[in-house]
This record gives C-alpha cells, sequence and structure tokens, in this order.
C-alpha cells in the first residue's frame, strides 16, 4: 500500500457477529502505509466519531448512492 485506502461495505439489515450485541451494519477497512502509521489513529478516531452520532449513522445507512455516503463521511470527519 503506497497511500491511504478506504473501504466501507454496509448492510441495512444487519450482520450477526458472535459475541457482539447487537448487529453490526458498517465494516470499514482502512489500509495505511507503513510511513503513515500513526495516521491510521486519526482516521479511526474520525470515522468513530462521525458514527457514534445516531443521525449521522442513520443519514449513512440511508444514503442511495455511494457518492453520497462518502461525502457524508467526508462532512462528518471534518466536523
Amino acid at each position: 500500500v503506497s497511500e491511504l485506502v478506504l473501504s466501507a461495505g454496509r448492510s441495512i439489515a444487519g450482520i450477526d457477529v458472535p459475541g457482539a450485541k447487537s448487529k453490526v451494519h458498517l465494516i470499514i477497512l482502512a489500509a495505511i502505509p507503513e510511513a503513515l502509521n500513526n495516521e491510521y489513529l486519526r482516521v479511526l478516531g474520525a470515522i468513530s466519531r462521525v458514527c457514534r452520532d445516531a443521525s449521522t449513522l442513520k443519514e449513512l445507512l440511508d444514503s442511495k448512492a455511494p457518492d453520497e455516503f462518502l461525502t457524508l463521511l467526508e462532512e462528518g470527519c471534518r466536523a
């Protein structure tokens, strides 16, 4: 990996995960080059803050197109 790459998967119905209290609705994968080793905490922290807000999480889950999903995620990470 030569640069930061993010990938996201979404399930409206949710995915059962053994041991989890509720279903998983978003799976986000971050591939970060070793040179940016410390950046992953900043990236994951920003995504966590976005998803912690119930209304923003609902908007992400309800988004109709990938570009809408990305725009919401980007806006939330900048806030």
